[in-house]
């Protein structure tokens, strides 16, 4: 192993995939530990990487990718017996095959839970990946890691927002978006900006839920489920009793494309700030009704099912007095 790393390094790469197949932890452990060894020797030293042209040859990229494939294969295995250890090989995997500082990261976690200041940060860490990934598949391959690093470190923090684990797992959901942005995979950031939305949820954050809205309307209002996700997050707002991150989000949203739903909610935020118990009361409730039936009815269906039952049940349940029907005020009742 010692003499010939490039060799050996094939060798136990094949029988970690090979013996992995049957379940046989124990051996698929020690082989890609085997297979870890020899992959760091020759990423310290280029001439162990064999002869050029030969079956046992690792070029630069090869070994990299490989490398991360072996730290993804080790850390799944200690993810049900030492988290701290696959946490810790998680990052250091990613960050390896980036090129990047732990420490960055590490940096990264520890400033804020801001969604819009962790991305800010993120976009600068994508800029420092020193790699091109001139390739489709090492893009691939390196978003796939950074989601499966990062839902890792979430899943690893028990939902506790405070804790390291957590605020990790985000710093590396938010370099996974950023990076999507960078290679003009819009979708693939949606997608990810979404999982980052649940995970504020999970962590019991949904203000900061919420402020992703910013993110979507900057970055992906033409995507499809952007609008329900907006309508969402102001409704959500709204609920909290911060009007001024609903009235934020509104301004932003109208000043791209007004639709008459988002001017709906806009004047709705309004009343409820001026406190217009008349509108609230009597003509609040029949206005969106008016919207969510004309021409003008929101293009994605879906705003409808957000807005409607908040309207009916919490938003405007205060302002409007309870009439009772003839059958309670004859006592027929079950």
């Amino acid at each position: 192993m010692h003499k010939d790393p490039s060799v050996a390094a094939t060798v136990f790469w094949n029988i970690a995939k090979d013996i992995s197949q049957y379940g046989d932890v124990s051996v698929t452990r020690t082989s890609l530990e085997k297979a870890k060894f020899c992959l760091d020797a020759m990423n310290d030293d280029p001439g162990l990487r064999g002869t050029k042209g030969s079956p046992a040859f690792w070029s630069p990229r090869s070994l990299l990718k490989t490398s991360l494939d072996c730290d993804m294969a080790l850390a799944r295995l200690e993810a049900d017996t030492d988290i701290a250890e696959s946490s810790e090989r998680y990052k250091t995997g990613l960050c390896q095959f980036l090129g990047i500082e732990r420490s960055k990261l590490d940096y990264v976690s520890a400033k804020n839970r801001n969604p819009q200041i962790l991305e800010k940060m993120a976009a600068q860490i994508v800029l420092d990946i020193p790699r091109k990934f001139s390739k489709e598949e090492d893009v691939e391959q390196a978003f796939a890691a950074m989601k499966e690093v990062a839902s890792a470190l979430v899943a690893f923090s028990g939902g506790k927002a405070s804790g390291v684990l957590a605020t990790q797992g985000l710093a590396v959901y938010f370099v996974a978006y950023c990076f999507a942005l960078s290679r003009d995979r819009c979708g693939d950031a949606f997608d990810c900006l979404k999982d980052i939305i649940r995970v504020y949820r999970f962590f019991s954050i949904p203000h900061m839920a919420s402020e992703c809205a910013a993110l979507v309307i900057r970055q992906h209002a033409s995507e499809l489920g952007s609008r329900a996700l907006v309508a969402r997050s102001i409704v959500d707002s709204i609920l909290a009793s911060d009007l001024i991150r609903a009235r934020e989000l509104l301004g932003a949203y109208n000043a791209r494309s007004a639709e008459p739903w988002s001017v709906y909610l806009n004047k709705l935020v309004e009343k409820l700030i001026g406190a217009d118990v008349p509108w609230l009361s009597e003509l609040a409730f029949a206005e969106w009704q008016q919207i969510a039936a004309s021409q003008g009815a929101p293009s994605d269906p879906s705003i409808v099912d957000v807005v409607l039952p908040a309207l009916e049940k919490h938003i405007l349940a205060p302002y409007i007095l309870y009439e009772p029907s003839l059958d309670t005020l004859n006592g027929n009742v079950d």
